[in-house]
């Protein structure tokens, strides 16, 4: 029997599909004798496609009807599906602007208003204007869920900011394994209200700098304003006049004292100006030493109106201490010592910032003691963590002074039996002591049995010396007090007695 094509389009009839996804429409047909010509034809734009599968990637304008044509000798054989193209929210956002306008030929405040039906990422309005977000979704199916209708009624600065519309809708696409899916679109507006910048904040790497240095100094705002900012900076050299800039850095380069002071920074845009910042730099000479202490100075026991000078050029003044043998001398301490200063400015106008002599005196207030022998310094100082210092060595005349500890009139030694025992006498003096060691009455010498004696000069001390008796091999019979026996011919002679004992 003889009969047209029976036709089939697929793969269903009602076919949900998605935009960008590739499909295939498949058309088979029954008929006798077998169909010679297959055909697709989009209703809506005309399109056709000879074959029995078509395939291509889904565009919006795809939506709507496919028919599939089965032709054969007998007759043609028709049958269709309707391709339903869905798409996720396609999320635009609509603006109505409201601006208000003062008339200057009036006392009455004219209302203006400006519709702005159009679709924006960034929108401008000045403080006070009145904006309404509203979003434009393009969604198929349409949208279930829609997110951002905004009304501002007066704008203010703080209003500024990223406003976000989102849109969602679920598409049944016949190839999802859940059957629907869940899609979202977003639009993103930037609203800056025209403003003028905020407080201006000054910072720098360096507020204390060292002439011939650099530092450099950052005007930043919290609120940048709209237009964003340029920068006025009123500084020391600007001579009083205000200096406009770009860029919200100022650099000092190879610093002088003129470049001293205080630091203005005005943000500034067409509305008009932010808050001035102020910061103050100070520019520091460090101290170098002018005037020296002596290396060295030797008096006599007594001898009084000892006074030491130091003095040292910086700016600011100098900060300085006196120490003795690395001791600070405190000015309150007691009435050894009166310390003093006199400042000097270098010859420049009050205006201006110049370097500071400090001259710096250590009184002596007694006359002079043996144990007023030390090493002295002067330091200076003025900001900058980095001292300055001048040393000397200051000698007293005297007599031969024990300095052995005693308990309380003998002083102690201690030896193992059979080690090499050691009998130390320590003296101040100047001029160099001579030393003799006796026991029981006689004098002991070096190359003596068994004893050996070495004089030295201790050289991290003021005129200090140690004789030391040394016995090697030592017995028990070694025990019992030794007499050390000084004198340098200035003064009486000193002794001491030294008990050697066992450990």
């Amino acid at each position: 029997v003889l009969y047209g094509p029976q036709v089939r389009a697929g793969p269903v009839h009602d076919y949900n599909v998605e935009e960008g996804e590739r499909v295939e429409l498949t058309c088979s047909a029954n008929s006798n004798p077998a169909p010679s010509q297959f055909e697709w034809y989009h209703v809506a734009s005309g399109e056709r496609f000879a074959g029995t599968n078509w395939q291509f990637l889904v565009k919006r304008k795809h939506d709507g009807d496919f028919r599939c044509i089965a032709t054969n000798s007998i007759e043609s054989g028709v049958d269709q599906l309707t391709l339903n193209v869905q798409y996720g929210p396609v999320v635009q956002v609509k603006v109505n602007g409201y601006k208000y306008f003062l008339h200057r030929n009036c006392q009455e405040c004219a209302t203006i208003r400006l519709l702005l039906e159009v679709l924006h990422e960034r929108i401008n309005p000045a403080e006070g204007d009145a904006v309404t977000l509203e979003c434009a979704v393009d969604a198929n199916p349409p949208a279930s869920s829609i997110v951002c209708i905004i009304n501002i009624i007066l704008m203010f600065r703080t209003q500024s900011g990223n406003y976000t519309c989102t849109a969602i809708n679920t598409l049944t696409i016949h190839n999802a394994k859940s059957g629907s899916v869940t899609r979202t679109g977003r639009a993103f507006t930037v609203i800056d209200v025209l403003r003028r910048p905020g407080k201006a904040l000054i910072t720098a790497s360096n507020t204390v700098v060292a002439v011939g240095g650099e530092t450099t100094l950052r005007c930043t705002t919290v609120d940048i304003g709209s237009p964003e900012a340029e920068y006025r900076w009123l500084t020391p050299s600007s001579s009083g006049s205000y200096e406009e800039r770009k860029t919200p850095i100022y650099t000092v380069e190879r610093a002088t004292l003129a470049d001293n002071g205080v630091y203005r920074c005005i943000p500034f845009n067409k509305i008009g100006d932010g808050v001035e910042g102020v910061l103050t730099i100070q520019v520091v000479e460090p101290p170098k030493i002018t005037r020296p202490l002596p290396e060295s100075l030797i008096f006599n026991t007594g001898e009084i109106s000892v006074t030491l000078r130091c003095e040292a050029q910086g700016y600011p003044a100098p900060q300085f201490q006196w120490l003795k043998d690395g001791q600070v001398i405190k000015k309150d301490s007691n009435s050894h010592w009166l310390i003093s200063s006199e400042q000097h400015p270098s010859d420049c106008s009050k205006s201006d910032f110049c370097s500071i002599t400090m001259i710096i005196f250590l009184n002596f207030l007694q006359p002079l003691a043996w144990n007023d022998k030390g090493n002295y310094s002067c330091k200076f100082s003025n900001g900058l963590q980095k001292f300055v210092t001048s040393s000397m060595a200051l000698s007293v005349i005297h007599g031969p002074v024990i300095l052995n500890e005693r308990y309380p009139s003998d002083a102690l030694a201690a030896a193992d039996i059979g080690s090499t025992a050691r009998i130390v006498c320590h003296v101040s003096a100047r001029p160099d002591p001579e030393f003799t060691w006796l026991r029981n009455g006689s004098e002991v010498r070096d190359g003596q049995s068994r004893y050996v004696v070495r004089n030295i000069r201790l050289n991290d001390k003021i005129d200090e010396f140690q004789s030391i008796l040394e016995i090697t091999d030592s017995v028990i019979y070694d025990h019992g007090p030794y007499i050390c026996r000084t004198s340098n011919g200035n003064g009486q002679k000193q002794e001491l007695v030294i008990k050697l004992q066992a450990k």
